[in-house]
């Protein structure tokens, strides 16, 4: 169940495409380095250079983010 301590990341429900498949993600690009896959998500995705962490605190991050009332207006 999702709520306010839930942050096992893994455990996210895929968004339900049109023809109800879950779809868990797409793939914008294949680069050689880190340095450029982290550009082109800037460049694809609008993601912030310096908001980001390693999967093994991203869950402690998004609970973080859910108990502060998903404060950049991201509907719940």
């Amino acid at each position: 169940m999702l709520g306010e301590d839930f942050c096992d990341l893994h455990g996210l429900p895929g968004v339900e495409r049109e023809d109800g498949e879950q779809n868990f993600g797409h793939e914008i690009g294949v680069v050689g380095e880190s340095a450029e896959a982290l550009q082109l998500a800037e460049q694809e995705l609008g993601a912030h250079p310096t908001r980001w962490c390693n999967q093994g605190v991203a869950g402690g991050d998004y609970l973080d983010y859910v108990r502060a009332g998903r404060p950049n207006g991201t509907p719940r």
